[in-house]
């Protein structure tokens, strides 16, 4: 019991000394979907309305790209007790992290005796698997963003943890319902857990049936009927057809898609028409990419490496995991195969499985945030291997030496990745500083009177306005005015009140100048030589960033 404290209390100070500097600054600025959460869940919380006045929705339009709403039901004490701040959109992240460090602990605490006869080895390994967690540059990077994939990692792990305790006590009750609501609240956090979760679950119906036909059928009937429950209001609540949406811009699946690929195939085989039309069909091709990118997904530079390009997951191309931790990734696995007759170790064989499938549905496989629901199972995949090693030195002279060893290189990595994260990570290309300084610029320079124009609508400047400006829903809604639906569904904010967001035509912007005041708020390459040597703009401000780099430039129109 010492020890666990010991590894408890040194696994949470670790976990608050990486995240807390810099907590509201860094990454540097609301990305536009963290702006979003917050604005729903404060004009929720004053109107019970969303942004588009539907009343306590389950799916949320957002710009159209279909949010569940479970971060922004969680946010709504927050904002209601704290206002809608940086750091307060990022809290039940943050909350998030450290109960999820917690549960990888419990799950590798039930783990343990299927690994090691020595029961003090019990302890370690769930406390290393904790202090993996704290250190990982995956769980830094999730618990300083409002991510919903991270508050759903943390209701699945709980339900996880659930299940493993109903099945150690011939199915208890509560725990084999607890299992079905927060598996149900993972449903309604983040699109991942759509294919996870139901294909996790069937695996466990074909692995572990022998006890689970043992359940007692009230207990199974109410577990079964809080996922049916869930299930249907997700689609009373929009949220299926939102998702077949939300696919059309990120499947590759889609038949028109296949099509295209089979034809140019079987053109470019007519030799052996009309066998081509047997080995090139919509079927195989979709089972092709599937199978493609699954494999993507077991890209070792992804996870430790550089991670995914997307500058909001990893910014600066950031790993996920520290290097120094995939000798023991490895064994860890090895362990697991060896144990497979264990019914625990296959179940964490199965979900890393299943959790490799959900990017592999899209066209992105190496995406952070679609991965992450394995994440923490990596984590307890070391921790498992890296105990492997330690127990195989006969000699406790040597087993200090090798953590030692061990110690040493996990401060470096840490030393290194997590200075690179907080100084070095704050760029232009990954910080959104810019468009909060927008959105305090509008503030600063709109009146009655005037007109204020800035470009860029398909990047979505209206939600840092409304969120700096805490404009009340109401007034949102009455002078709100959107672009027609996108390709991909997306809608996106062509003025609130007198802020307009267009793409600029000069001509027509002059001839709108003579009715009122024009304010323009542009970055530097908007303005075009010749407009500027026109003599009809006058500059009136610059807005620099924390480097003191131009971001935009303030004109009056003359």
């Amino acid at each position: 019991m010492k020890t666990w404290w010991i590894y408890s209390i040194t696994a949470v100070f670790l976990f608050f000394i990486i995240r807390l500097p810099y907590f509201a600054s860094v990454p540097t600025g609301l990305n536009r979907d963290e702006a979003a959460l917050g604005y729903n869940a404060y004009s929720i919380l004053l109107t019970g309305k969303d942004e588009y006045q539907t009343w306590f929705p389950i799916s949320i339009t957002s710009f159209g790209d279909q949010k569940l709403p479970a971060y922004v039901y969680t946010l709504i004490p927050f904002i209601a007790l704290f206002g809608i701040h940086t750091w307060v959109i990022r809290l039940p992240s943050l909350l998030a992290g450290i109960v999820i460090m917690f549960c990888v602990g419990k799950i590798a605490h039930y783990l343990a005796p299927s690994f090691t006869k020595h029961k003090t080895y019990h302890t370690h390994i769930a406390g290393i698997a904790m202090l993996a967690v704290a250190l990982s540059p995956w769980s830094n990077h999730f618990s300083r963003v409002a991510y919903e994939a991270h508050l759903g990692m943390m209701f699945f792990l709980l339900g996880f943890i659930a299940y493993m305790h109903a099945r150690s006590t011939t199915f208890l009750r509560s725990s084999c319902i607890w299992t079905a609501m927060w598996w149900s609240l993972a449903l309604l956090s983040y699109h991942s857990y759509h294919i996870v979760v139901p294909l996790f679950t069937l695996a466990l119906l074909l692995v572990d049936w022998a006890k689970i036909h043992k359940t007692p059928h009230k207990t199974l009937g109410i577990a079964v009927s809080v996922g049916v429950g869930v299930l249907l209001l997700m689609g009373v609540g929009g949220v299926w057809s939102g998702n077949t949406k939300k696919s059309q811009g990120i499947s590759p699946f889609h038949a028109e898609s296949l099509w295209r690929s089979v034809t140019l195939y079987r053109s470019a085989s007519s030799w052996i028409s009309p066998f081509n039309k047997i080995l090139f069909h919509p079927s195989t091709e979709a089972v092709y990419r599937f199978a493609s990118n699954y494999a993507t997904t077991l890209s070792g530079s992804f996870f430790f490496v550089r991670g995914s390009s997307h500058p909001d997951h990893n910014p600066s191309n950031s790993p996920n995991f520290h290097l120094f931790i995939l000798p023991f990734v490895i064994l860890g696995f090895a362990r697991l195969w060896e144990k497979r007759d264990v019914a625990e170790a296959r179940f964490i064989l199965l979900f890393i499985t299943v959790g490799l499938a959900a990017p592999s549905f899209t066209i992105s496989p190496e995406h952070t945030v679609r991965m992450s629901p394995i994440f923490p199972f990596i984590d307890l995949v070391a921790a498992i291997g890296f105990m492997f090693c330690v127990e195989s030195f006969s000699s406790h002279i040597a087993k200090r030496i090798f953590v030692g060893v061990m110690g040493v290189c996990a401060v470096w990595s840490i030393f290194h990745i997590t200075t690179h994260y907080l100084f070095l990570a704050q760029t232009s290309e990954v910080s959104h500083e810019k468009y909060e300084l927008l959105a305090q610029t509008i503030i600063k320079y709109k009146t009655d009177t005037n007109e204020v124009v800035t470009q860029s609508p398909t990047s979505s400047p209206y939600i840092w306005y409304v969120v700096a400006s805490r404009m009340k829903p109401q007034e949102y809604w009455k002078t709100v005015e959107h672009y027609p639906e996108d390709d991909e569904h997306f809608r996106h904010v062509k003025r609130v009140g007198n802020v307009t967001f267009e793409s600029i035509q000069w001509p027509h912007l002059y001839e709108r100048a003579k009715n009122h005041e024009l304010i323009l708020i542009f970055e530097p390459r908007e303005t075009p030589g010749d407009v500027r040597a026109s003599g009809r703009l006058r500059m009136i401000d610059v807005v620099r960033d924390s480097h003191q780099t131009v971001l935009y430039e303030v004109w009056s129109v003359q």
